[in-house]
């Protein structure tokens, strides 16, 4: 099959972005002083549609006033505005939306009961987010593989289409971790990866793949250590790996 597509850079149209964020899916969002602004296949059809809606150039969608960080999955989009509330916009099949809504899906961001996030992620794919405060590492969505990281049963279930019904939570909960002790996170698809102060990582959830850093692809509810890394400077988690740049600029990745 024939697709359109360029194998080399293009100007982006009418636009001055910030910040931009690539899903690994069908559409690329950014954020830029007036607002949020995506193009490509959008998350959820609109309104009164069942058909996803393909934008070949920047449309801004409505509902960010004021955005300060902007991170999308493949049907999700997270992020803050101003007043330092969270936002998210999309599917809402395992309560990613995070505001205790079972509605399946909105167009327009809804408000979670999270303030001042210095990070937001949303897992590609793996129909999860998180946020991260000063005081907690907030997470809400699916939890089929404990990527929540509360190692306990979440108070919600959902149901796939092949009518498996498993854990999750329409509502932010804490993982079992000191926030404060948090430079970085980063989510793959159904797990979470977090660089602390102390130059050791934390992983938890999905580890089918060893993508924890460990070798006995049990899944983890809880956060645990990866070992065998030595002085970690960055984090990056993606699918079913994850990968870390060290102090002398070497790069080592496990899953």
């Amino acid at each position: 099959e024939v697709v359109d597509c360029s194998a080399e850079p293009v100007s982006v149209v009418g636009l001055e972005a910030t910040t931009i964020t690539a899903n690994g899916g069908p559409s690329n969002c950014a954020l830029s002083a007036e607002g949020v602004f995506c193009w490509g296949l959008s998350d959820v059809p609109p309104l009164g549609s069942d058909q996803r809606v393909r934008r070949f150039l920047p449309e801004e969608v409505m509902g960010w006033s004021n955005p300060t960080l902007l991170d999308t999955g493949s049907i999700n989009t997270c992020g803050t505005v101003m007043s330092g509330a969270v936002r998210c916009s999309g599917d809402n099949t395992s309560g990613q939306l995070g505001d205790d809504s079972e509605v399946e899906e909105s167009v327009l961001p809804v408000n979670v009961e999270i303030a001042d996030a210095l990070e937001v992620d949303v897992a590609s794919g793996g129909q999860f987010a998180c946020a991260r405060t000063a005081s907690a590492i907030s997470c809400w969505g699916s939890d089929r593989a404990g990527q929540l990281g509360n190692g306990e049963d979440q108070p919600d279930e959902c149901t796939d289409d092949s009518a498996t019904t498993y854990d999750c939570s329409r509502t932010p909960v804490e993982a079992e971790i000191d926030a404060s002790t948090i430079e970085q996170m980063d989510l793959g698809s159904e797990h979470v990866c977090a660089l602390q102060t102390d130059g050791t990582v934390v992983c938890w959830g999905a580890n089918f793949a060893g993508q924890l850093g460990r070798l006995d692809g049990v899944d983890r509810p809880r956060p645990t250590p990866v070992e065998g890394l030595e002085d970690p400077r960055e984090i990056a988690a993606g699918g079913d790996r994850t990968c870390a740049v060290t102090a002398d600029r070497g790069l080592t990745c496990w899953g």
